[in-house]
């Protein structure tokens, strides 16, 4: 054996023994206690590290679980969490929750009558969304950002939050000297939360919608194709909702879908950090029960702009977990380049995009494995439809299609 081979071996054999000296040490640093409403805790000491913290809640509640007719409503709750309670975002809040109150009501009036499906009163209506415009007024109780601005003026950093399928999560990181704090400000918004500026933020999220999805060309053919590759599934729902059910749930629906999902046996928070102990306990929510719980051609008509020049096409397989699931992620690499191979194009996009130049863009991607549907996951890729009929050669499929 070469001195340059006795050297890797002997490389190996530390690195080894070493990663395994870091994974024993790492346990020993992380608790998992299950308290006792529910809410699983998770915490990792770090006491060599800076004097700060880093935390991340995962609520077991997303897309999946938005009830029929009003999708969306995981997304909304999401804006919802940094509106503040019934302490922080008001100047008076027993007069702010009746004028909420006044709100829903108004708004309820609204609904019905516009959504008649036989003789409806037109002049009631306009006077009905003049009512609810009018109880609108609320808005002058409220103190604007206030929950976002005290964690940024005691040295928050990161804050944000995000919804997908399966989970809603919120993080953002503290100086350790602030834990109380943060766990003041945590259990304080999923206890007593305040839906206030409800349909206000929920014209933000409508703009979100018409900006990533009515307006974007791909935006429109994933949410399409995700609706056939799941037609019999609720992975097919956008997490941020179809239009008409923005236009339509009200702050009372999102009341239920807090009632029913943000409670702590659906609920994981991790911190991490120089967290030496915690002071007292957190997430004092009552807990109740959990809810109960071939290839397909299709062609996705969308009227073209005049500043859209190409088209594209998305192709896609379901995929299970199993056994040989495990080099799926490595193949997607190989395929639409990365990190991997010295950052280098893949075969395929090298193909396509450096040789023959018939695209300019190419993106594949596979979904998570998910919580309450392991065995459900997707493949797929999108790319400009001259890409895929010139280099792939898919003759047989697609001369029937029209140009």
């Amino acid at each position: 054996m070469s001195r340059a081979l006795k050297f890797v071996f002997l490389f190996l054999v530390l690195a080894t023994v070493c990663s395994a000296q870091d994974l024993a040490s790492f346990e020993k640093r992380v608790t998992i206690k299950k308290l006792s409403n529910g809410l699983t805790a998770i915490v990792c000491q770090r006491p060599d590290s800076a004097p700060v913290f880093s935390f991340y809640t995962n609520v077991d509640a997303g897309s999946v679980q938005d009830p029929m007719g009003k999708t969306g409503l995981a997304h909304m709750f999401e804006h919802m969490a940094f509106k503040g309670t019934d302490t922080i975002g008001t100047k008076n809040y027993p007069a702010e929750k009746a004028a909420l109150q006044k709100v829903e009501e108004a708004y309820a009036a609204y609904l019905h009558e516009r959504d008649k499906p036989v003789g409806r009163d037109e002049q009631k209506l306009k006077q009905l969304e003049k009512s609810w415009q009018d109880a609108t007024k609320a808005e002058q109780y409220v103190v604007p950002n206030e929950f976002s601005e005290i964690v940024e003026r005691n040295g928050g950093e990161n804050l944000n939050a995000s919804t997908s399928d399966d989970h809603t999560e919120y993080h953002y990181a503290f100086a350790v000297n602030r834990l109380e704090l943060w766990a003041y400000l945590e259990s304080e918004r999923f206890i007593h939360p305040v839906f206030r500026e409800f349909y206000k933020e929920r014209n933000v999220v409508i703009e979100e919608r018409r900006m990533r999805t009515d307006s974007s060309p791909i935006g429109r053919l994933i949410e399409q194709f995700l609706f056939e590759a799941f037609a019999a599934h609720p992975y097919h729902r956008p997490t941020i909702g179809y239009i008409s059910d923005l236009n339509s749930f009200s702050a009372t629906d999102a009341q239920h879908f807090f009632d029913t999902y943000y409670i702590p046996s659906n609920m994981v928070v991790a911190v991490a950090g120089d967290i030496r102990r915690l002071t007292r306990s957190i997430f004092l929510i009552p807990t109740t029960f959990l809810p109960t719980w071939s290839w397909r051609w299709r062609v996705i008509s969308i009227r073209r702009r005049p500043w859209l020049l190409s088209r594209n096409i998305s192709a896609g397989f379901h995929r299970m977990r199993s056994r040989t699931s495990g080099p799926l992620p490595s193949l997607r690499r190989i395929l639409s380049g990365g990190w991997c191979c010295m950052r280098l194009l893949s075969r395929f996009m090298s193909r396509v995009i450096t040789a023959r130049t018939i695209a300019t863009k190419m993106m594949l991607f596979m979904t998570r494995w998910r919580t309450y549907y392991p065995r459900v996951g997707l493949r797929g890729c999108i790319a400009p439809w001259s890409a895929i009929r010139r280099s792939l050669r898919w003759h047989r499929v697609v001369r029937d299609f029209p140009e």
